[in-house]
């Protein structure tokens, strides 16, 4: 469905392969572009090891951005042209990238397709996700969860 009045989306980012930085600052350069977006936020830079079998530390970040007149299953396209891009090839589950984009949040929606899942099923249980997301808005309440960003990461923070 596509919207009308502005919505919230949280991006999760992250590269791995040098330059890293550069293709997280291109990755957000191309967004800032897209004629639907209206407004961009950008968390810190985290450094953080990798899940799988690369050896590469990655970089990620959260982008907050305010959308208006785009349906998500449209959006995903658009970033997904975006990592391509970038130079992005999906060879393996959790391998090396040049960058990778996923819609973490779209708005306060619950959204099952076959090709997108939102809020990003694993979301919850990451802290290379949840930090970012902290820096950004930490009353954000997670539409599934019904707790909000913070809630969700001091509860992990405990278990760690």
């Amino acid at each position: 469905m596509i919207s009308t009045s502005p919505k919230t989306v949280f991006l999760g980012l992250g590269s791995n392969i040098e330059p890293r930085k550069s293709y997280l600052d291109s990755a957000i350069a191309k967004l800032k572009l897209l004629e639907n977006v209206i407004d961009v936020t950008c968390s810190r830079i985290y450094e953080t090891k990798p899940l799988g079998n690369s050896l590469n530390n990655y970089l990620n970040m959260a982008v907050k951005l305010s959308v208006k007149d785009l349906e998500p299953l449209g959006f995903l396209r658009d970033i997904n042209s975006i990592e391509v891009s970038l130079g992005r090839i999906r060879k393996e589950k959790w391998g090396d990238r040049t960058i990778d984009i996923d819609i973490l949040m779209w708005d306060t929606e619950i959204i099952r397709e076959k090709d997108l899942t939102v809020p990003h099923p694993e979301m919850t249980k990451r802290l290379f996700v949840l930090d970012p997301l902290m820096d950004l808005d930490p009353h954000w309440v997670h539409p599934v969860e019904k707790r909000t960003i913070s809630e969700i990461w001091k509860n992990i923070k405990g278990e760690k």
